[in-house]
C-alpha cells in the first residue's frame, strides 16, 4: 500500500487578510491606519481652532475631518481603527459646530 501524502497546501488567496497579515505595515492595512490617524489629528485641530477663535479655519478643518473620517470609516479593517474614526469624526463635528455657532 502506498503511504498517503498530506494534502498540498493551497496558495494564499490574493487580497485575503488572515491573522498573519493583520498588522502588516506594508499592506492595505497601513493606509487605513494612516487615515484613522489623520481623522483624529483633524478633529483635535478643529476643536483647538474653535477654542482659539480661528472660526473660519475651524469650520474648514471640521468639514475636512468629518469627510476624511467617514471615508476612513468605510474603509477601516479593524475595530481599533473604527474607534479612532469615531473619536475623530466626533471631535471634528464638535469643532465644526463650535466654530459655526461662534463665528
Amino acid at each position: 500500500m502506498a503511504a498517503s501524502q498530506p494534502p498540498s497546501a493551497e496558495p494564499p488567496v490574493p487580497g485575503h487578510h488572515g491573522p498573519a497579515d493583520r498588522h502588516d505595515p506594508t499592506g492595505h492595512h497601513a493606509a487605513s491606519v494612516r487615515l484613522a490617524g489623520v481623522t483624529v489629528v483633524l478633529g483635535v485641530a478643529a476643536v483647538l481652532l474653535a477654542v482659539f477663535d480661528f472660526y473660519t479655519l475651524g469650520i474648514v478643518v471640521g468639514i475636512a475631518g468629518i469627510a476624511v473620517g467617514l471615508f476612513s470609516q468605510m474603509n477601516s479593517e479593524s475595530t481599533e481603527q473604527r474607534w479612532f474614526d469615531v473619536f475623530g469624526i466626533g471631535a471634528s463635528a464638535v469643532g465644526f459646530f463650535i466654530s459655526l455657532l461662534s463665528g
